[in-house]
């Protein structure tokens, strides 16, 4: 199994490809990482040094990758942070061209724009985004605020929720998967969303002195690996989940700031479905 990821690349921490890559391969999945930014840290620690990788120069890292075959022979292709507006076109024509050969390419759209009500990227990048990537995405896994900014849609409640979600399945979309769509004291609820039915997800919740940041990305780049590994995409989800799980367990019983990847990677491994609560919605 070949992965392409194409997101963000920080120094220190687990966000984008630094929180994806690894568990990926643990998982017996080689990744090809092209990297969107090479930041310090990420953007919650306040400040960081390094720069967006324009979006020229990720158009011409990924037509070399077409030449040598690279973005062909993967069995899909994960979009998570990006940068900036060209970028986000530079990712469109990939897929696009891939799917001349292979209309089928599955492609995972992790919008990352924003969440708690703002964005954190231009807002031409959101844009971008809704205009050139969600019209090719295969699955996607927007939070409620990512979901109501591509859509224009208020996610106020479940059937709004729902709705917007629905709103994005296309032939060419077939699930969309809404992260922190339920938060309760105990338990948070994620959204998955196909055009048959939909169900809720429920994982408990877990304490931190400061939550850390990456469980998007890895949780996009782990479903994306288990759709591909078996067709039941809410399977595929629930264990998408179970593995992010226990991960963030093993971080959160040491109150660490960033993803304890290398230390939960037998628990990762080890996750069952069956740990992930399934209602249908």
């Amino acid at each position: 199994m070949r992965l392409v990821s194409i997101s963000s690349r920080v120094a220190w921490g687990h966000v984008g490809n630094a929180s994806l890559v690894f568990p990926l391969q643990r998982l017996g999945c080689e990744v090809v990482s092209v990297d969107t930014v090479l930041f310090s840290n990420h953007l919650g620690y306040g400040s960081y040094a390094g720069p967006v990788v324009p979006g020229a120069e990720v158009t011409a890292i990924l037509a070399q990758l077409e030449r040598l075959g690279v973005l062909g022979e993967a069995d899909g292709l994960i979009s998570g942070f990006l940068g900036e507006a060209p970028t986000a076109e530079a990712v469109a024509g990939a897929v696009a061209r891939l799917r001349q050969t292979r209309p089928d390419y599955p492609y995972l759209l992790d919008p990352v724009l924003g969440d708690h009500g703002r964005l954190y990227v231009p807002e031409s990048l959101a844009t971008a985004v809704a205009r050139h990537l969600v019209p090719l995405a295969s699955l996607m896994t927007p939070n409620p605020f990512e979901l109501e900014t591509l859509t224009g849609q208020p996610v106020l409640g479940e059937t709004a929720t729902l709705a917007a979600a629905k709103g994005l399945l296309s032939a060419t979309t077939r699930a969309v998967l809404v992260t922190s769509a339920h938060e309760e004291e105990a338990r948070v609820g994620l959204l998955l969303v196909t055009a048959e039915r939909c169900w809720r997800l429920w994982t408990p919740r877990y304490r931190f002195s400061i939550t850390p940041n990456g469980s998007g990305d890895l949780l996009a780049g782990l479903w994306l690996l288990e759709s591909l590994r078996q067709p039941d995409l809410l399977t595929a989800a629930r264990l998408a989940v179970a593995r992010l799980l226990a991960v963030i367990a093993r971080t959160a019983a040491e109150d660490r700031r960033e993803l304890l990847l290398v230390a939960a990677q037998e628990d990762l491994v080890r996750a069952s479905a069956a740990s992930v609560t399934v209602e249908v919605a």
